[in-house]
């Protein structure tokens, strides 16, 4: 008796905690679309509690449809663009930020900790603080059907082929053909699955 009555509570609650994250996603996702004009924001985007969006001086960015961003995820549009294509996966604690362009593709696997920047700053001996310097920019692009598991970081300037994987902790530095694994760091492809 008690075992049923545990099971019919279970139920209730999780139905409970799916209509709470979907009335989340969908007031977030309104609130956001106010605030940001240029954000477009595809049908059935799913955003976790914690997940955020922040465009400023003019950038630009696009969900595409059935994306999922996790849990305290975040996306930064500093006057650049950033588009993620439809039913791609953004994991927990990942930071994509653009100053350029960040493109990633439909049915992309993005893990948790993972870093996107298109933008590092200058490596010059002159004596002002690097903080005070200006940030350098190159266009990111990661393809189609791409798995980048967790805690990797992808660098400015790179392009990551379609159908490729690139293994926990890598550091993306150069670019990765596609239907290819690349692990390690730097990142090098260490088998083609074409």
């Amino acid at each position: 008796m008690l075992s049923i009555a545990r099971l019919i509570i279970g139920i209730v609650l999780r139905r409970v905690i799916i209509s709470y994250l979907f009335l989340y996603s969908h007031i977030l996702s309104g609130v956001y679309r106010f605030a940001y004009p240029n954000l477009s924001i595809g049908g059935g985007v799913r955003f976790f509690p914690g997940a955020r969006v922040m465009i400023t001086d003019g950038g630009r960015m696009h969900i595409g449809s059935g994306t999922l961003l996790h849990r305290r995820c975040t996306l930064q549009a500093f006057g650049g663009k950033i588009t993620i294509g439809d039913n791609s996966f953004i994991g927990e604690a990942t930071i994509i930020v653009s100053a350029l362009r960040i493109s990633i593709g439909s049915d992309a696997l993005i893990a948790e900790n993972v870093s996107i920047r298109d933008q590092n700053h200058p490596l010059t001996s002159d004596n002002i603080p690097r903080r005070a310097k200006p940030t350098e920019a190159k266009e990111i692009s990661i393809g189609r059907d791409v798995w980048i598991s967790a805690g990797v970081i992808v660098t400015s300037g790179v392009t990551i082929g379609n159908g490729s994987v690139v293994g926990g902790g890598a550091v993306v530095t150069r670019d990765i053909p596609e239907c290819s694994i690349a692990t390690g760091v730097p990142a090098r492809v260490r088998k083609n699955l074409g």
